[in-house]
């Protein structure tokens, strides 16, 4: 389970969340978002599904994220029935979540080198300084975990717009219901507009 995790760390090196990454903390983002797409594999994503890995709580007055528990992944990774099922997840996490965020972090008008990459994907987690934090990876997994491959990719303006709106009202509101409200109707609205897929060239 490490070496496709590491494997997967090497060949993106702009997916990280700290760029000294001495203490392996890239690979255990990888490794959470894995687990989050294990545990939703076979159920359509719902906010009773995303719920099953991650909360929504008010943290003094604003909303934090959190995964419901990380001993819980370590039952996972422990648990060598759960290995298949778990292998077949890091799959879907490079065919699902990395893919549409290669999608979205293209940029018609660069190189799209991994310093180019990098800074796209700072802008859609709306960093502030140089610092990346989890619950803006958390909240950028929920949101495109629920929008179609095809969607993103034929409709990245669309789709980036969504996540600015919803990164937007994360950051300044205090409502948890507001929050949840807005990722399903980014959903809905993005579902609703499925064209035939076409790659970036």
């Amino acid at each position: 389970i490490i070496r496709p995790i590491k494997t997967i760390c090497q060949k993106n090196p702009w997916l990280y969340l700290r760029k000294n990454n001495s203490r392996m903390m890239n690979e255990e983002l990888v490794m959470q978002q894995v687990y989050f797409t294990f545990m939703v594999a076979k159920q359509p994503p719902t906010l009773a599904t995303i719920r099953e890995v991650v909360k929504f709580n008010l943290h003094t007055e604003n909303i934090g994220i959190k995964t419901k528990s990380k001993f819980l992944i370590t039952q996972v990774l422990e648990n060598e029935k759960s290995r298949p099922d778990f292998l077949a997840a890091i799959n879907e996490f490079e065919v699902d979540i990395l893919a549409k965020l290669k999608v979205l972090t293209f940029h018609p008008d660069s190189n799209n080198s991994d310093l180019a990459r990098s800074r796209q994907l700072d802008n859609l987690l709306h960093t502030k300084g140089s610092s990346r934090t989890l619950i803006s990876f958390y909240l950028l997994w929920i949101i495109i975990k629920g929008i179609p491959i095809t969607t993103v990719t034929n409709s990245r303006p669309a789709v980036k717009n969504k996540i600015n709106k919803i990164f937007d009202i994360f950051a300044s509101s205090d409502d948890i219901g507001e929050l949840e409200t807005s990722i399903v109707n980014a959903w809905t609205d993005l579902k609703a507009s499925v064209l035939p897929i076409r790659v970036p060239g």
